[in-house]
């Protein structure tokens, strides 16, 4: 008896953390990344070590299941996966978010199809746990779904706050990668936000572009933009944004750019970051 309380109370609370999280601005930062299994265990001995936790994902109280599909991720077992790409289809959230994390650490390139599908859920959760588990694959596959199926507009207009910020959050992940294959067209996704007309979703990509100071790749990326893109526009907003976030490492760059870019707007963008990087900090 108590035990079925207790399982009730604790299945409440993870709605209600769901429901509050939905209520609250999605933060905008890199998502951290999950430990991948270097390699899946087969075998008889490997199908009885999940089996107590694949009856529960068949229970009728969302809790255990969830609690069940974030545990089918230890050891490493390949029984593990078939049943999660179950669960991906389970009605309860929390069930399916813990199910992508879980299969994010399995990493099974054949669940990536299953896990592409799974961009057309609505809830915040998943959507955020879905980065998490695809840029946690080593699979230039996985992450070019986030880019593409999840920081990319695909000439949608964006209107929502909370479109934008799990867009972000896509954006930074990617930006923390060792791979730097996706890095840079993500950035300018975000640099497209700053010019919405909807000044929620400016904000929103102001936000972003900021938080791309502390990350990996962007202000190499930005670099490279400003000495090489052919498009004259690209490197006037690489010149504007390496100015916008005192990037100093940038200044050889832009003091190139300053003297020798044949493009006026961009020797004047140039000139505007240098000037920002020799203003006293406040």
């Amino acid at each position: 008896m108590k035990k079925a309380v207790f399982t009730k109370i604790f299945c409440c609370l993870m709605w209600l953390g769901l429901e509050a999280h939905a209520q609250s601005p999605i933060k905008l930062a890199p998502l951290p990344l999950l430990e991948p299994c270097e390699q899946l265990n087969s075998g008889e001995a490997s199908e009885q070590a999940v089996k107590p936790l694949l009856e529960k994902l068949r229970d009728k109280d969302a809790a255990v299941r969830a609690k069940a599909a974030e545990q089918l991720a230890n050891g490493c077992h390949k029984a593990a996966v078939e049943p999660l790409m179950a669960v991906l289809r389970d009605e309860a959230p929390p069930v399916r978010v813990a199910a992508i994390k879980s299969l994010g650490q399995l990493s099974d390139r054949e669940t990536l199809s299953d896990l592409s599908i799974t961009v057309m859920d609505e809830d915040l959760g998943v959507k955020l746990a879905l980065i998490q588990a695809l840029c946690s694959f080593r699979s230039s596959v996985a992450r070019n779904t986030v880019l593409n199926s999840i920081a990319n507009p695909g000439g949608v207009e964006i209107k929502e706050e909370t479109d934008a910020r799990i867009r972000g959050v896509a954006i930074l992940t990617l930006n923390e990668l060792a791979d730097v294959t996706h890095s840079h067209k993500a950035i300018f996704f975000a640099v497209s936000f700053t010019q919405s007309r909807h000044a929620a979703i400016r904000k929103v990509g102001e936000e972003t572009m900021l938080a791309l100071r502390d990350t990996r790749n962007a202000g190499t990326e930005l670099i490279a933009t400003l000495k090489s893109n052919k498009n004259p526009d690209m490197r006037r907003q690489a010149a504007y944004w390496l100015g916008k976030l005192a990037i100093e490492r940038a200044r050889d760059a832009l003091n190139t750019a300053a003297t020798l870019d044949a493009n006026a707007a961009v020797k004047q963008a140039a000139t505007t970051a240098l000037s920002q990087l020799n203003a006293p900090s406040k």
